[in-house]
């Protein structure tokens, strides 16, 4: 059987388990209830005796409502004139006697009452009999009584001189609500309202179900896909404009949109996108009050993150409905488990569309927004490398089911493979990159700086990219006395790469995991040398092991400075291994990183969602 039919026939069951605690409850409740007004109505039965001779006195009385076995309690009035603390000094110099018959058997006996103040039975006195207090318990668990008949109670009294005021005392005799009872009704009460909302969150459950069938069922024959972005177009990423590229060209019905736009202008040649704000979202500011902000957000549990990144983006989210609305959206596909996600999910649900996620890095190892408002509604997930969807899986091991691993490649017409590839009489470094602290640049400056200082001088690095680190870097070279061998191209198009790999030792990508969780996936830049045939040292962080390897390049497991700068000293030192591996790097991605095969996955994917497929639904 299916797994989300398993779940819905295990809702199901739920429900009605539900729905028969709530009517159960609900009649224990009732019954509860009524036995306490009962017993706040039921009239007290009264007598007087004369407390100031010794001697024995008999009552008979009947209750208007039956004992039971829990017993009874006797209040006595405080006289005018005397206040309590009075009474209770002449009762404690009394001696007290107190028996109940029934039938000829004797139900209770106490000897020496001594009036107090604490029972075990909760009474209901009426307002007007406000100047009574307990006397003493009756405890008649043994009698077997459950019935309203005609008791004898006697006093039997042997006091010395007690006050005139206690020559005719008032008494009551009425028995009340027990612990247990008392218990079991706040148990009844609290089982029935938590049974009662059960009952009604299920209940919407079942009718969002519902309409939400309805609204896919309405809108089947929308068969275009909502591409979702959160920002568009990003410098670094490549493989997003790759994708989109062999998607549009498979002739599959795909509107792009982005909340945001990206950190570079859109070339003529690249998809083009709706972007939902013409603003980039607002950049953290270093402020103190802007660091006291992050400080205490970062506080919030994640579910409030979502509250409120939902409220906040609410616009952007009226304009995503109005383009679902507008294109005739069937699908919403959101790439990278962010606020675009957040959002396309909440669209989804909305519209009754289908929805999808493709997941990266730190998009899964340091989720922002709780998985099920992320994945509660979700068809399928893709994931371009095994260490994200091994993340995932571990965090939400029911998404298993739903996961497909496709890599991101390279357009393999781009990227010629160097036959003639010839090392460079010096060693020529490449690192190309954003420069954030995952990509761990620090580590591959004090490398060339421990080979510059060292045996080798002709050494030199060339870095591609810039970044937030990048003022940092600059004098981190200048520190270290290697300004002169570090060249700083900034960023570059990706046509004049091919031009720089030839003149190039080694393409090194000294990743790492920065301390906020950020890692790398797969590098599209290591597919993209891999390709051309350029050597690639490499650390083994994030899903780099997935691709490289001894076999197709240099990896550097335990990356430090020293290990990395003899690494790139043996790529170059070995020009036969180097073509052996660069070989083998090519012929791994010709099979496993081509784009254009990739992209029929992608394709077949997102072009048959069924919307059966869905497990919940929010």
């Amino acid at each position: 059987m299916p797994f989300h039919k398993i779940i819905r026939i295990s809702l199901l069951l739920f429900a009605l388990l539900s729905m028969a605690l709530c009517v159960f409850c609900g009649i224990n409740l009732h019954h509860a209830h009524s036995q306490v007004r009962h017993l706040q109505s039921a009239v007290p039965a009264s007598f007087t005796a004369d407390l100031t001779t010794s001697g024995k006195s008999s009552f008979i009385f009947q209750h208007s409502t039956p004992l039971y076995n829990h017993g009874c309690i006797i209040y006595i009035r405080v006289p005018a004139g005397m206040d309590r603390s009075k009474l209770i000094h002449e009762l404690q110099n009394a001696s007290i006697d107190i028996r109940l018959h029934s039938r000829g058997r004797t139900l209770a006996a106490i000897r020496n009452a001594v009036i107090t103040s604490q029972t075990q039975l909760l009474a209901f006195l009426p307002a007007h009999y406000q100047r009574y207090i307990p006397f003493v318990h009756l405890d008649l668990s043994k009698a077997h009584l459950n019935t309203s008949e005609a008791y004898l109670l006697e006093f039997d009294i042997n006091t010395p001189a007690a006050a005139p005021e206690l020559n005719n005392c008032s008494f009551l005799i009425k028995y009340g609500w027990c612990f247990l009872e008392k218990k079991g009704y706040y148990l009844s009460l609290f089982l029935f309202v938590l049974s009662l909302i059960l009952t009604l969150l299920l209940c919407r459950f079942a009718l969002v179900q519902l309409i939400t069938r309805r609204k896919r069922a309405h809108n089947a024959q929308n068969n275009r896909v909502l591409y979702l972005l959160a920002s568009y177009p990003r410098w670094s990423e490549t493989f997003i404009r790759l994708d989109l590229k062999f998607l549009e060209e498979r002739s599959l019905p795909i509107t792009i949109a982005s909340l945001f736009p990206g950190d570079c202008d859109c070339q003529p040649d690249w998809p083009k996108v709706t972007l939902l704000s013409e603003q980039p979202p607002s950049l953290s500011s270093s402020s103190a009050l802007s660091k006291v902000h992050s400080f205490f957000t970062a506080l919030l549990p994640r579910s409030a993150k979502a509250v409120i990144s939902l409220f906040k983006h609410r616009r952007l989210l009226d304009k995503l409905l109005q383009i679902c609305h507008d294109n005739h959206i069937g699908h919403i596909h959101a790439e990278f488990a962010d606020l675009a996600a957040l959002l396309g999910n909440e669209a989804a649900r909305l519209t009754g569309c289908t929805f999808s996620i493709g997941i990266h890095a730190i998009d899964v190892h340091k989720m922002k927004y709780p998985s099920r408002m992320l994945f509660g509604n979700v068809s399928f997930i893709t994931s371009c490398n095994l260490a994200a969807a091994k993340a995932l899986y571990h965090k939400c091991p029911w998404l298993n089911v739903k996961m497909h691993l496709i890599h991101h490649g390279v357009d393999l017409s781009l990227w010629k493979y160097m036959q003639d590839y010839k090392q460079p009489k010096t060693i020529q470094v490449l690192f190309i990159g954003r420069l954030v602290p995952k990509k761990g640049v620090s580590i591959l400056l004090q490398a060339i700086a421990g080979l510059i200082h060292g045996s080798l001088t002709n050494v030199s690095l060339t870095i591609v990219g810039d970044g937030p680190l990048e003022d940092e870097l600059k004098q981190m070279a200048e520190q270290l006395d290697i300004a002169k061998s570090v060249t700083w191209m900034g960023r570059l198009p990706q046509t004049k790469l091919p031009a720089l790999f030839q003149t190039t030792s080694c393409l090194c990508v000294p990743s790492i995991v920065a301390k906020d969780g950020d890692q790398d996936g797969i590098p599209n830049v290591i597919t993209e040398a891999f390709a051309a045939g350029l050597p690639v040292v490499a650390s083994q962080a994030g899903s780099i092991p997935e691709i490289l390897s001894d076999k197709t390049g240099w990896p550097v497991n335990n990356l430090t400075p020293v290990s990395l700068a003899s690494t790139i000293v043996e790529c170059a030192s070995h020009p036969d291994e180097m073509e052996r591996r660069r070989k083998n790097a090519r012929k791994l991605v010709e099979c496993n990183f081509d784009a254009k095969k990739l992209a029929e996955k992608r394709a077949y994917l997102l072009g048959n969602v069924k919307a059966s497929d869905d497990l919940f639904v929010k």
